[in-house]
C-alpha cells in the first residue's frame, strides 16, 4: 500500500504565515487477522519520535486576584515554575495570545515600548518589534513549520504529524476518507481557542465572544457573590461538567483530543459554507449537510518523550434533521480484548498479561461511579453507573499494536462487560499507559444517540435559564450541537469582557466557508434542529 501524503499546514487567526509544510504519513497496515509477529517488541529508537513543540504547554497565563485583567505569564522549567512577564496592554488576552504562538522556546513579553521576543530559557532578546503584537507573534509562531497564508489549517503542522503519526483505520469508508483527505480542516483548542458567547450584557453591560477561560477568571478574582458564583458554571480555563471538554476524559498528563471538520462539497466541486444569522445578539449558525466532524482522543505513556496513539474516534455527520452518531474503538467487549491478548501473545499466562486477562474474562470487576452535573443539574441530569478499572500492563508494546494496527470498529449500542443489571460502556485505567488514559470516565456513558444528545442539544442555552444569578454570564458554549467550533476572529479581546468582540474570521469569510443567511424550514442544505429550551437572547 502507497503511504498517504497528508497536507498539513496552520494558520491561527491573525497569525500570518508563508510556506506550505507537505509530511509523509505512512499508512496504516492492512491485517486480516493480527498475529504475534506482527507486534514490534524492539525498543522505540529516540530518532524516530515525532514530538510536538511542548512550549505553549510549559507556559500559563494567570489574571491576578481584584486585577483589571493584567495577565502574569510564568514558565515551567526544570527547575519549576518561574516568572516571564506581565502584559498590561491587551492584559491576559496579550498573554494567551504569546502562550499559543510560542514555539522552540521563544516566546513574545511586552516591553515599555512595544514587545520582544525573548529565548525563555536564557531570557536573552532574540528580536523586538513595535506595536501590534501581531508583528512579533507572527515571529515566534514561524519558529516552527511556516505554512501557506492562504491555507486552512489551523493546528501546528508538526503537532499534527505527531498526533497522526499512528492513525488507525476505521470500519466506516466515509470517516476514513475525512481522516485522510486533503478537505479535511483539523484543529485543537490551541488553535481554534475554544468560546461562548455573552449575549446578555447590554444595556447594562458588555456583550460579545468570551474564551472558556474568561467565565472562571471573573469570578475567581472578585468577592462579589453573585459574580463569584460563575466558578460554580466554571473551571480553571473551560466550563464545568458536563461542558468542559470532551466526554469521557479528564486532563492527567497522557490524554489529548484533536478535532477534525470537513465541509461538503456541492455539484460544481465547490465548497458549501456554514449559515449563519443573527437573534439579537446572539450569532446562531448551521452545518450544510454532509458536514463531517470527528473528535480524536488520544494517549501516551505520560513522558514527554514518547508518542502518541489513538484510542477513540468519535463523530457526527449532519443529516438534514438530525446529526448521525458513531463512536469507534479497537474493543468493544472485554472479551474481544482478552481474545486478541491470547492470540498476541503466546506467554501471556507467565506474565502480567495473566492479571489482565483474568479481570477482563471477570464479570465481578465492574465499580461504582457517578458523574454529578452540579449547578447543570437542570440542563444535564447527574449519571451513576459503573467503572472497569483495567490493571496496568508492562507490555507496552502489545499496547501500541492493538491501538494502530487494529481496524477501529463501531462501539454504537455496545457494552463493554455487564453483571447483571451492572454495565459499564468502555474500560478506565489507573496505569500510566493502556488502551485508554488514566481516569477514563466513559464507561458511565452509554454508547448511543441519546447518550450523545443530551449534552449536545445543550448548545447556545444561556446560563441564565438555569440561574436566575445569572442573567449576564452569557451561553453554554458551541452551536447547532457542535461545541468546539466556532466562525469568529480570535484575537486578544476575547480573553476579556469586552464589548463587540464577535468579528467573523476573515479567513473562513475569504474561503467562502461562511454565509450570512436564515435557513427556512423548507431549505434542502440547512436546517435548524430543535432545542430542548427557548433561544431567546437580547
Amino acid at each position: 500500500m502507497k503511504p498517504r501524503k497528508i497536507l498539513i499546514a496552520m494558520v491561527i487567526v491573525g497569525f500570518a504565515s508563508c510556506k506550505t509544510s507537505t509530511i509523509n504519513q505512512s499508512s496504516t497496515k492492512e491485517f486480516g487477522e493480527l498475529s504475534s509477529d506482527m507486534i514490534d517488541d524492539s525498543p522505540i529508537n529516540p530518532e524516530y519520535l515525532l514530538i510536538p513543540d511542548l512550549t505553549p504547554d510549559k507556559l500559563i497565563c494567570r489574571r491576578p486576584f481584584s486585577s483589571q485583567l493584567t495577565g502574569n505569564m510564568t514558565y515551567r522549567s526544570a527547575k519549576g515554575e518561574v516568572p516571564v512577564a506581565t502584559f498590561t496592554s491587551g492584559q491576559v488576552g496579550s498573554c494567551e495570545m504569546a502562550r499559543r504562538a510560542a514555539r522552540k522556546g521563544i516566546v513574545c513579553v511586552e516591553t515599555s515600548g512595544g514587545y520582544k521576543a525573548i529565548n525563555l530559557d536564557t531570557r536573552a532578546t532574540v528580536k523586538s518589534f513595535n506595536r501590534p503584537i501581531s508583528n512579533c507573534l507572527n515571529y515566534t509562531f514561524n519558529q516552527g513549520t511556516e505554512v501557506a497564508e492562504d491555507d486552512l489549517q489551523l493546528i501546528d503542522p508538526s503537532h499534527l504529524g505527531a498526533y497522526l503519526k499512528n492513525m488507525p483505520k476505521v470500519s466506516d469508508s466515509q470517516i476514513n476518507d475525512a481522516l485522510e483527505g486533503p478537505d479535511t480542516i483539523w484543529y485543537d483548542e490551541n488553535s481554534m481557542v475554544f468560546t461562548y458567547q455573552d449575549s446578555f450584557g447590554n444595556p447594562t453591560g458588555p456583550e460579545g465572544l468570551r474564551a472558556n477561560r474568561v467565565g472562571y477568571d471573573v469570578g475567581s478574582t472578585t468577592n462579589i457573590p453573585d459574580i463569584r458564583a460563575l466558578t460554580e458554571y466554571f473551571e480553571l480555563q473551560a466550563f464545568k461538567y458536563p461542558f468542559a471538554i470532551t466526554a469521557g476524559r479528564l486532563d492527567r498528563g497522557n490524554a489529548q483530543a484533536i478535532y477534525f471538520w470537513r465541509p461538503p462539497r456541492d455539484a460544481q466541486g465547490n465548497k458549501i459554507p456554514v449559515a449563519w444569522w443573527k437573534n439579537g445578539s446572539h450569532w446562531h449558525w448551521v452545518f450544510p449537510v454532509g458536514t463531517v466532524f470527528g473528535e480524536v482522543l488520544l494517549v501516551r505513556d505520560g513522558s514527554t518523550t514518547s508518542e502518541w496513539y489513538t484510542h477513540e474516534i468519535r463523530t457526527r455527520v449532519r443529516e438534514l434533521n438530525r446529526w448521525r452518531t458513531d463512536i469507534f474503538r479497537p474493543f468493544t467487549t472485554a472479551r474481544d480484548f482478552a481474545t486478541t491478548i491470547k492470540r498476541l501473545r503466546s506467554n501471556w499466562a507467565q506474565t502480567d498479561l495473566a492479571q489482565l486477562v483474568a479481570h477482563l474474562e471477570n464479570p465481578n470487576t465492574l465499580t461504582p461511579g457517578r458523574l454529578d452535573s452540579g449547578s447543570y443539574e437542570r440542563a444535564v441530569a447527574s449519571i451513576d453507573g459503573y467503572y472497569d478499572v483495567l490493571p496496568a500492563t508492562s507490555d507496552h508494546a502489545l499496547i501500541r499494536t492493538v491501538l494502530s494496527k487494529i481496524r477501529f470498529k463501531s462501539a454504537m449500542h455496545t457494552e463493554w462487560k455487564r453483571n447483571g443489571d451492572k454495565v459499564s460502556y468502555a474500560p478506565a485505567t489507573k496505569a500510566n499507559f493502556h488502551i485508554v488514559p488514566h481516569d477514563f470516565i466513559a464507561g458511565l456513558l452509554q454508547n448511543d444517540e441519546k447518550s450523545c444528545i443530551r449534552c449536545h442539544d445543550q448548545t447556545g442555552r444561556p446560563i441564565g435559564q438555569l440561574d436566575r444569578r445569572a442573567t449576564l454570564y452569557g451561553e453554554i458554549w458551541g452551536e447547532d450541537e457542535i461545541f468546539t467550533w466556532h466562525p469568529f476572529k480570535v484575537y486578544e479581546d476575547i480573553y476579556t469582557v469586552s464589548d463587540g468582540s464577535r468579528v467573523a474570521n476573515p479567513r473562513l469569510v475569504k474561503a467562502g466557508l461562511l454565509i450570512q443567511k436564515k435557513p427556512s424550514n423548507k431549505d434542502p442544505i440547512y436546517r435548524e434542529l430543535p432545542r430542548p429550551y427557548t433561544p431567546y437572547y437580547k
